[in-house]
């Protein structure tokens, strides 16, 4: 129910928009506000719309946005967190992705490309991947908790690319 209204909305606020391709360089982190923003990924037949937000009132509601990491397409690590198994499912089958799979991340002013670079387990008690990377570049991570019962995370992380 919650992504169906969260569809609506972008909808409504999009009709009729182009979106631009965006610049595929990082762009400097700013204090931009988050925008509405969806996260398609094609290969999973994933097509939701982020929260802001890393709460479990956020998860419950989409795939949730770390306020506290980059807005996509700036410099630094981008982290985008969702249940696998309730509330959507919407990461279920994230550890399905292969290298270079494509990760869109569409907002009202650009669409930014990022390709699947590696696809890990760690320890649900491992906050290094929300760290932003050492270079200069424009990382995404999606991270999702295992099957029930397990302690463990899967995290898929990815850069900013082009389209092809």
């Amino acid at each position: 129910m919650a992504q169906r209204q969260l569809h609506q909305q972008w909808t409504l606020s999009e009709q009729n928009a182009v979106l631009p391709v965006a610049p595929q360089t990082p762009v400097s982190a700013s204090k931009s506000a988050w925008q509405p923003t969806r996260i398609v990924i094609p290969d999973l037949h994933i097509d939701a719309v982020i929260v802001n937000g890393f709460d479990e009132r956020a998860l419950r509601r989409g795939p949730a946005h770390d306020p506290n990491s980059a807005l996509p397409g700036q410099m630094g690590n981008c982290v985008i967190a969702a249940h696998r198994n309730v509330y959507g499912s919407w990461f279920a089958d994230i550890d399905q992705l292969q290298a270079e799979s494509l990760i869109q991340l569409i907002t009202p002013d650009a669409t930014y490309y990022y390709h699947a670079v590696s696809i890990s387990r760690i320890s649900e008690n491992d906050r290094s991947v929300l760290n932003a990377p050492e270079n200069k570049d424009s990382t995404l991570t999606l991270i999702t908790c295992t099957l029930p019962h397990s302690s463990d995370r899967i995290v898929v992380t990815a850069v900013l690319g082009d389209s092809l």
